[in-house]
């Protein structure tokens, strides 16, 4: 008998959480996930294209446009749960104060490099972007930012960073699963976002009924407390609908 193989693509910032119900969701038969990840761009220019893919994890944005053009099924979406942006320091280096403007403020006038997703393709860099102007830091900070493809990315460079008290700004799952770096926590309320992430099947799926459990694992209660570890909770938890700055980009 044939392993039951499921594609998925999957945004960077949900990698950390599939990883941890890999191996779960193999162990229900003969059954083998071949993942994905990366930027969202990416990933919807190689589905566009038509390569293999089952199951696509991305935001809600991406899901409608995608939606809208004939490449996911309605009936086959369901939502991860929401996420933060946060800001995430070295581990081992002193977790800075960053509960109001003022002590934000500071601490980025205090960082070495400042890691952050590309603010033209990414929310959350764009959201850190307009942070920045709205703290009248842009101009004086722009030499210290080191923008990356996504918040992973930014992760991993702000774990091999070497400038003195150096920061990042991602989504809390991106932090969690990234090795070297601690989150400080999320921004003060007045520059907070909130934003989410779904999944959903595609209707090129060589396997709906496969993808369908995949997703039920990854959205639905069996996979709760693994959301939960790696930062997503229920929109009730938070209580906020997605908020982002005058300016950012979704």
């Amino acid at each position: 008998m044939h392993a039951l193989k499921l594609h998925l693509f999957c945004t960077s910032a949900a990698e950390g959480l599939v990883n941890r119900l890999r191996p779960r969701f193999e162990a229900q038969g003969d059954e083998h996930l071949d993942a994905r990840f990366g930027p969202i761009d990416g990933l919807r220019r190689q589905l566009l294209a038509g390569e293999r893919c089952d199951v696509l994890v991305a935001t809600p944005a991406s899901i409608a446009t995608l939606t809208e053009a004939g490449e996911l099924l309605i009936d086959g979406q369901s939502s991860l749960g929401l996420l933060q942006l946060c800001i995430a320091a070295r581990e081992g280096d002193p977790a800075p104060a960053i509960g109001s403007a003022a002590e934000l403020r500071s601490a980025l006038l205090g960082a070495g490099e400042l890691h952050f997703a590309d603010p033209v393709r990414d929310l959350g860099g764009s959201h850190f972007a307009v942070l920045l102007q709205m703290l009248h830091l842009a101009e004086e900070l722009a030499p210290r930012c080191r923008p990356q493809p996504d918040g992973s990315a930014a992760l991993r460079a702000l774990a091999g960073s070497t400038a003195p008290r150096a920061l990042g700004c991602a989504l809390l799952s991106e932090i969690r699963q990234t090795d070297g770096v601690v989150e400080v926590g999320p921004l003060p309320p007045e520059f907070a976002l909130t934003t989410s992430l779904a999944a959903a099947v595609t209707v090129r799926s060589d396997d709906p009924a496969l993808a369908d459990r995949f997703i039920a694992l990854l959205c639905g209660a069996a996979g709760g407390e693994a959301r939960e570890a790696a930062g997503f909770v229920p929109a009730q938890r938070l209580g906020e609908p997605l908020f982002h700055l005058a300016g950012a980009a979704r």
